[in-house]
């Protein structure tokens, strides 16, 4: 075999690049049907052009208004907001899980440590749901801190 020179090896390099990457992208139809089944409301078509990276769990789904959901996969990065059409609001045991904390509130950070428990006020940097992480800032600033939703209104901070 002759040794790879000048524009063949870019090519070979390439080729073989593309082959160890396979991408994978969201199927997007089962992801409306999914909306679907879960609200009982049939989602406005997602746009087709959208080649969202593969999530390795199935997304998660959140209320972002009465007529729209939230659909994120923190694993890949993305969020997509998707609109429900004909149908009434949301109420009741139709809602999704309702986050904890909201993007924008402010809530009651607790840091516990042994024998310390300090509590500040804090910005909430995204929606999150009881149990689950949330990127937080400080009233009069300082660097984003990652706490835990723990009820509404109220973050927790182990160091």
């Amino acid at each position: 075999m002759r040794p790879l020179k000048g524009f063949n090896m870019l090519v070979h390099f390439a080729l073989l690049g593309l082959s160890a990457t396979p991408a994978t992208t969201e199927n997007l139809d089962q992801l409306e049907q999914r909306i679907e089944i879960e609200t009982g409301a049939k989602p406005v078509a997602i746009d087709r052009r959208l080649k969202l990276s593969s999530c390795p769990r199935p997304p998660h789904l959140s209320n972002e208004t009465s007529s729209s959901l939230l659909v994120q996969c923190d694993e890949v990065g993305w969020k997509l907001r998707v609109l429900l059409r004909n149908m009434s609001p949301l109420v009741g045991k139709q809602t999704l899980a309702t986050p904890a904390v909201r993007k924008g509130e402010t809530v009651v950070l607790e840091v516990v440590g042994q024998g310390f428990a300090i509590r500040r006020e804090a910005i909430v940097l995204e929606d999150a749901l009881a149990g689950a992480s949330v990127r937080i800032r400080l009233q009069n600033g300082g660097p984003i801190l990652v706490a835990t939703a723990t009820d509404s209104g109220k973050v927790t901070l182990i160091p």
